[in-house]
C-alpha cells in the first residue's frame, strides 16, 4: 500500500480528477442523452405525454451538464498537452462529429420547445433532437473504446506514413469501439428508464430528483453576491419563476433541500429558515 501511495504523483491526481469529471458527465449528461433515445422510440397513445415529461425534465439542466465535459477538455490540454494533441489529430473525425451532435441536439431541443408552433416543424426538430441524442453517445463510447484498445497510440506513430483510413478511421470505426459506443447508449437509456420506473412515494424517482444550478454572484463584474440567479429543477412543482421581495440567504435553499430529503437540521451556513413555497 505504501509503495502504491508513493508512486502517486501530480499527474495521477490530475488524471483521477478527469475521470471523476467524465463520470459526472456520463451520469448527469447521460440522462439527457438517454431521454433523447426514449423520445425517439416513444410510441402508442402515451407517446406525447412521455415526450412532454422528457422535455420538462431536461429543459432546466441539459445545457449545464456539459460543464463537466468542458472541465475534462480544459484539464486535458493544460495538464497533458501531448495527449490532447494526439487525440485531436488521430480522433479528429469522431470528436468533431460528437461536438456537432451536441450542438444539433441542443439547438433542436430549443427550437422544438420555443420555436414554431407548427406541428410539422416541431416534429422535424423533435426527430433531429432524438437522432442526435442517440448518435452522439455512440461516438463518445467509440472514442473511449478506441483509447482503451490502444489503437490510438499505434495510429499516432503512423501519421504521415500510413493511409488516411488506417490512421484516422480504423482506430475508432472498429468492432470494439462501436460496441463500447452502443453500450454507452444503452446505459444512458437505462439510467433514465430506472429513474422513471423506480417508485418513490406516490411518484417516481424521476419526480423526486432535483438539480441545482446557480452562481455565487448576482453581478460578477462588481463581485456583487446579492440577487443570485438560481435554477432548481426537479420534482413536480416546476415551471415557475420566483422573485422574492426581501433578501434571503442562499443557505436557506440548501436547508430546504436537506429537509425535503429527510435530513433534519436546524441550521446550514448562514441560513435562518426554510423557504416554504420553494418545492
Amino acid at each position: 500500500m505504501n509503495d502504491f501511495l508513493s508512486s502517486v504523483g501530480l499527474p495521477e491526481i490530475v488524471a483521477a480528477l478527469m475521470v471523476l469529471a467524465l463520470n459526472a458527465y456520463v451520469l448527469m449528461g447521460g440522462a439527457d442523452f438517454g431521454g433523447g433515445l426514449w423520445d425517439l422510440v416513444a410510441s402508442g397513445p402515451r407517446r406525447d405525454a412521455q415526450r412532454t415529461l422528457i422535455a420538462e425534465s431536461l429543459a432546466p439542466i441539459w445545457e449545464a451538464n456539459h460543464v463537466w465535459l468542458i472541465v475534462v477538455i480544459v484539464v486535458l490540454f493544460t495538464g497533458f498537452p501531448s495527449a490532447f494533441s494526439t487525440l485531436g489529430i488521430v480522433l479528429h473525425i469522431p470528436i468533431s462529429l460528437f461536438l456537432i451532435g451536441i450542438v444539433l441536439r441542443g439547438s433542436a431541443f430549443v427550437f422544438r420547445s420555443y420555436g414554431s408552433r407548427d406541428d410539422a416543424r416541431r416534429k422535424q426538430w423533435g426527430l433531429t433532437f432524438a437522432i442526435a441524442s442517440s448518435v452522439t453517445p455512440i461516438l463518445l463510447g467509440a472514442i473511449i473504446g478506441s483509447l482503451a484498445s490502444g489503437s490510438v497510440a499505434a495510429a499516432a506513430r503512423d501519421v504521415g506514413a500510413a493511409s488516411f483510413g488506417a490512421v484516422f478511421v480504423r482506430p475508432w470505426l472498429a468492432p470494439f469501439p462501436i460496441v463500447v459506443g452502443l453500450l454507452a447508449l444503452s446505459l444512458f437509456a437505462y439510467l433514465v428508464e430506472r429513474l422513471k420506473a423506480t417508485k418513490d412515494g406516490e411518484g417516481t424517482l424521476l419526480d423526486s430528483t432535483a438539480y441545482v444550478l446557480g452562481s455565487g454572484m448576482g453581478n460578477p463584474n462588481i463581485h456583487d453576491h446579492t440577487n443570485l440567479p438560481l435554477v432548481l429543477a426537479g420534482g413536480r412543482n416546476g415551471g415557475r419563476h420566483l422573485k422574492y421581495a426581501t433578501a434571503i440567504p442562499l443557505a436557506n435553499v440548501h436547508l430546504t433541500l436537506l429537509e425535503k430529503v429527510g435530513v433534519r437540521q436546524d441550521k446550514f451556513g448562514d441560513s435562518n429558515s426554510v423557504v416554504e413555497d420553494l418545492l
